[in-house]
């Protein structure tokens, strides 16, 4: 399903999937760009094979994130803060001595350890994923490796995950234009393959999106010449809040790109879930 939300500065299209965004992309009866031969650019031989991917999965990346995640447990064993919960049962190493005196059968206590991530608690992600022409793919597949371990991180944390992708750019027009799609839900079981494609694969963008843009009156009237738009600032964190806002990728020396491991601790840190 496609949804729009507009103001007198920002318009956002959004998807309630990634499918039904390849399904709107797939459809475009005169595509531009999105359908160029540029494989080495967008990583996919057509728009049709980068919607096919979009729907049926691709994991290139896979190794990579593997090894990020096998190289952050160490770190997140070793820094996990444990607390303790007081339980009380007939039975225990101490007793509370109100409850005793009360009269109450379970007044005996004892502290049992609970991860400092509880069951309950949702993280809201958002990652912009708009990129300059001069991006290169690699990058792209690097920093979608970063946030895709950063996403699974959570979810093995036992932290819910709330996951959105944007793209949004800004041409010759007052009006701010994005594409936006929800791509993973807290109440849905995670799969990190089903979210990697979009998270990681240039076609993402470059295609996928590009496609949404070229059937997009508002994106049209943006005036981009022959281009599609100069990335800029997120608009969907003024329908949502959000945990995390994982910024644009503006250049190849990117934090995420350079050192994925390091970005990925502080971004858990920030929320608290393990110790500085």
């Amino acid at each position: 399903m496609r949804n729009t939300h507009k103001t007198t500065s920002n318009h956002i299209e959004w998807f309630e999937s990634l499918a039904d965004m390849a399904a709107f992309a797939a459809a475009n009866p005169s595509p531009k760009s999105s359908d160029k031969d540029d494989e080495d650019w967008s990583k996919s031989a057509s728009l049709k094979d980068a919607c096919t991917l979009a729907v049926h999965g691709w994991s290139e990346v896979r190794p990579e994130v593997d090894a990020l995640a096998d190289d952050l447990q160490d770190r997140i064993n070793n820094v996990l803060a444990d607390h303790y919960v007081v339980q009380h049962d007939v039975t225990g190493a101490d007793v509370n001595i109100g409850l005793f005196m009360a009269g109450e059968p379970e007044c005996m206590m004892q502290f049992v350890s609970e991860p400092q991530a509880r069951m309950g608690r949702v993280v809201k992600v958002l990652v912009n994923g708009s990129t300059p022409w001069t991006v290169h793919a690699s990058s792209i597949m690097k920093r979608g490796a970063a946030v895709i371990t950063l996403v699974n991180t959570l979810h093995l944390m036992g932290v819910g995950v709330e996951l959105w992708w944007e793209s949004p750019i800004k041409g010759d027009g007052k009006c701010k234009y994005s594409t936006a799609v929800k791509l993973h839900d807290s109440s849905q079981a995670l799969d990190i393959d089903n979210v990697m494609f979009a998270l990681a694969h240039p076609s993402m963008l470059r295609r996928l999106t590009f496609s949404v843009q070229e059937q997009s009156p508002t994106a049209k009237a943006q005036h981009v010449g022959g281009g599609y738009g100069i990335p800029t600032e997120v608009g969907m964190n003024t329908l949502h809040e959000f945990d995390v806002v994982v910024e644009r990728l503006s250049h190849n020396d990117d934090p995420t790109v350079r050192n994925g491991m390091g970005w990925i601790v502080d971004k858990v840190t920030g929320l608290g879930l393990i110790e500085a």
